[in-house]
């Protein structure tokens, strides 16, 4: 899988660079440097690409983090991210990851949830053939139109994961577009996941 990092930080390069990481690697930097407020020294080659902190106290690093470059050009992510939508939801992150687990139980073979969005209430139903079906309520700010629509409810679980805030914002676009997680009170997190189309 490749990974790509975006976010507002000063860099000292007299141009812009892009390169691709792998996914295993984003993750160890990420963890590497979440506790770690200096500054990173980046060393950027044809193939491989070096980041290296220091302590402040000694002169030797810190961390030294070293990996290979993917080859090619990163897929242009921003124009399947939906600039708008059709609705809006907010909600309290906890309980909507409390009740998609839920509904993850009952989800039978293709892991579908299904979203029922209207009079602002989130309704989020499975079925398994064998074990029977799930219904749950959650109360939600809901801004637009109502609308149905089906998840794997892995996919939204990988994205509440990643969210930190106490609130989750959740935009639709209808009935057949993508749904877009965001973090409450936070631009640097967006998170697309594509419904089940039947």
């Amino acid at each position: 899988e490749r990974t790509l990092i975006s976010d507002d930080y000063k860099n000292s390069f007299d141009e812009d660079i892009k390169f691709i990481l792998s996914q295993k690697t984003t993750k160890e930097l990420i963890n590497a440097l979440q506790e770690n407020q200096t500054q990173v020294k980046i060393y950027y080659g044809e193939s491989q690409i070096l980041f290296e902190t220091t302590l402040n106290e000694v002169d030797h690093p810190e961390i030294n983090l070293t990996s290979r470059q993917i080859e090619g050009i990163y897929p242009a992510y921003k124009e399947i991210i939906p600039s708008g939508y059709k609705t809006r939801l907010v909600l309290d992150k906890d309980a909507f990851t409390k009740q998609i687990k839920l509904a993850g139980l009952f989800a039978g073979k293709i892991n579908e949830a299904r979203l029922k969005i209207e009079n602002n209430t989130l309704e989020i139903l499975s079925e398994d053939f064998e074990l029977g079906e799930n219904s749950s309520t959650l109360e939600a700010k809901i801004e637009g139109e109502p609308v149905q629509i089906s998840f794997n409810y892995k996919f939204i679980l990988d994205g509440l994961n990643r969210v930190k805030t106490k609130n989750v914002i959740f935009e639709l676009q209808g009935a057949s577009g993508a749904g877009v997680i965001k973090a409450e009170d936070l631009k640097d997190y967006i998170y697309v996941v594509m419904p089940i189309k039947k």
